[in-house]
């Protein structure tokens, strides 16, 4: 079994409980106070900023927490999970909120699908040119992430203007029946754009 396909039933066998622990909730108000508290951080102009359109992909986006992290702040949302029960329990929620599908809305996908590098289903308008992107790495607990490797994995990727920061507290995690403490790390980077005067702007 591939580790695409032993993720994704995974993450559909968790799907309905995923965020319901108490110790996951903590975890994802930190991370959303976090984020919320400096977006200039993440480098690009929010809704109250710009009247211009500023779009997000949310990718593995599970069921929701960086579209309710930067939702207030963006025009609108489109998720991708390898999971579809994941994307299920992320669209339910955002109907069940009153918000529409122009607004937020998200498919099954796999962009790290080396055998379909380009798959068909994502190859439509609206999976391009996003304002930013977004991806919850569940590798926040393997403890031999740093800051200094983060750094090098994202340049080596090819963004520039790479930063990563640390969240101040370590936060309580279980994951397979292990209790951890971890410290969460966020990167941000931006993707290399040539600007029409040839500035070389950069954009995320």
């Amino acid at each position: 079994m591939s580790y695409a396909e032993a993720n994704r039933r995974y993450f559909d066998a968790i799907s309905d409980s995923y965020d319901s622990k108490p110790w996951f909730k903590v975890v994802n108000d930190r991370v959303a106070t976090t984020l919320r508290s400096d977006l200039s951080w993440v480098g690009i102009p929010f809704t109250d900023s710009t009247t211009q359109p500023v779009r997000l992909l949310d990718y593995a986006c599970g069921t929701g927490l960086m579209t309710r992290v930067f939702g207030p702040y963006v025009t609108s949302t489109q998720g991708i999970d390898i999971s579809p029960n994941m994307v299920s329990t992320y669209n339910t929620r955002a109907r069940d909120a009153g918000i529409s599908e122009d607004v937020v809305n998200a498919v099954v996908g796999d962009l790290f699908d080396k055998s379909d590098p380009n798959p068909e289903a994502l190859s439509g308008e609206r999976f391009w040119d996003f304002d930013i992107a977004t991806k919850m790495n569940a590798s926040i607990v393997v403890p031999h992430f740093t800051i200094d490797g983060v750094k090098q994995f994202f340049a080596e990727a090819g963004f520039v203007d790479v930063d990563v920061i640390t969240m101040k507290e370590k936060n309580y995690m279980e994951f397979g029946g292990k209790k951890l403490w971890r410290t969460i790390l966020f990167a941000r980077g931006r993707r290399p754009m040539e600007g029409r005067d040839g500035s070389g702007k950069s954009e995320l």
